[in-house]
Formats: C-alpha cells, structure tokens, sequence
C-alpha cells in the first residue's frame, strides 16, 4: 500500500515544501500529519490537500475518521482531492464527503494519470471552489 500526500497552500498553489510518503493502508494517519502542517500555514490562505492512493485505505482510526477530519477542512474552506488509482468507480467520495469544495476521482492505472486527467481535475478544482 502507498500513500502519497501533497499539500499546496496559497492562491498561487505555491508548495508549502512537504511531500509525505506512507506506506501504510492508513489514510487517516496522512490525513492527521496534513491537517497538522496545515495548522502551521499562513491563516486566510487558499488551501488543498491531495491524497494519492494505489489501493484501499483504512478510514478509522479509534474515534478519528476520514470523515470527521474532512468536515473540518470543509468548514475551513480547505480542499481535499482524493485520487484513487487501480479503481474506475468513486467509491471513496462518501468516505471523504461529496460536498464542495471536496473531490475524489478514481484512475484506472497509472497510465490514466495523463495530462487530460489532471487538466480535468485542475478544472474540477476550481469549479468546486466558487
């Protein structure tokens, strides 16, 4: 299982300079270090979280959820996009909210990961703002 996490905090999407890599089936383990790094962002700041994941991942985490963490971010206007690659359907939106400004996106195979999907994603991202 592989985990990848990348935030990008700022209106022009500057990094703020952490790419985090688990290699656990744990999303709410990447989910807690991104909201922890995200405390330490500049407040007022455009904020997003993207979650890359190879497989299926745990949600729950004792009374932490996938959910819980990405409700909070919602309320703060914090972007989570979710990419779940080896799958073709969206079964993860209801772990992560179906609600703006959140998006999950599922990828057949790495060989989906083109420049067309992320330009439709980049898209998807910025509709989902306003």
């Amino acid at each position: 299982m592989n985990l990848d996490l990348l935030l990008e905090i700022g209106e022009r999407a500057t990094t703020l300079g952490r790419y985090a890599r688990f290699y656990v089936d744990d999303a709410v383990a990447a989910l807690i270090e991104a909201d922890n790094l995200l405390k330490k962002a500049p407040s007022g700041n455009t904020k997003t979280v993207v979650l890359l994941t190879d497989g299926y991942v745990l949600c729950r985490r004792g009374w932490q959820t996938c959910q819980s963490i990405t409700a909070k971010w919602r309320k703060e206007n914090t972007q989570l996009v979710f990419v779940q690659i080896g799958s073709t359907r969206n079964s993860f939106a209801s772990m992560f909210g179906i609600q703006k400004p959140h998006i999950t996106r599922p990828a057949g195979n790495v060989n989906a990961l083109t420049e067309m999907f992320f330009a439709s994603l980049m898209q998807d991202m910025c509709v989902a703002r306003k």
